[in-house]
Order: structure tokens, then C-alpha cells, then sequence
């Protein structure tokens, strides 16, 4: 992810991109196209970036399996959980 946040919750969403480490942060007002290839470059090869998306992917996953296991049983068994 390449962020550049202009205002209100974006400054907040932009700073958990760059806290999990999920992509780069510039600032919009100072961008040039030189700096955007640059950040688009680094959020492509950044080793800690593609290992953050990875773990973040598989969270996800498993969020989506707890899900469909909670629909399974109530469709199932009559439950509504």
C-alpha cells in the first residue's frame, strides 16, 4: 500500500499502514513522481513488507474460517450463536 493522507482519520489509518508495516507513507503535499515510483518500488520489494502482508493475510484467513465454522454449526444444529 502506498498512503498519502490529506485529512481527517486518513493521518490515523496511514500511521497503522506504517505501524504494521503493510506499506509506505508519503506526504501529499511534497509528492513528486520521482518519490511515488519510489514508494510504489519499496512497497513492492520491502522484505518486511511482503512478511507483514503475509502474516496479515493469514489472520484474515483464519478469521474467515471461524466464520464459516460459526455458520456451519448454526445452520446445522439450529443454533443461533
Amino acid at each position: 500500500m502506498v498512503v498519502l493522507p490529506a485529512w481527517t482519520d486518513q493521518f490515523g489509518n496511514a500511521a497503522r499502514v506504517v505501524a504494521r508495516n503493510v506499506g509506505v507513507r508519503g506526504d501529499l503535499m511534497e509528492v513528486t513522481p520521482e518519490t511515488l515510483m519510489a514508494m510504489v518500488e519499496r512497497g513492492l520489494t520491502d522484505q518486511t513488507i511482503r512478511a507483514s502482508l503475509s502474516e496479515l493475510r493469514m489472520q484474515c484467513n483464519a478469521s474467515q474460517e471461524m466464520e464459516g465454522l460459526v455458520a456451519f454449526v448454526a445452520r446445522h444444529a439450529g443454533l443461533k450463536l
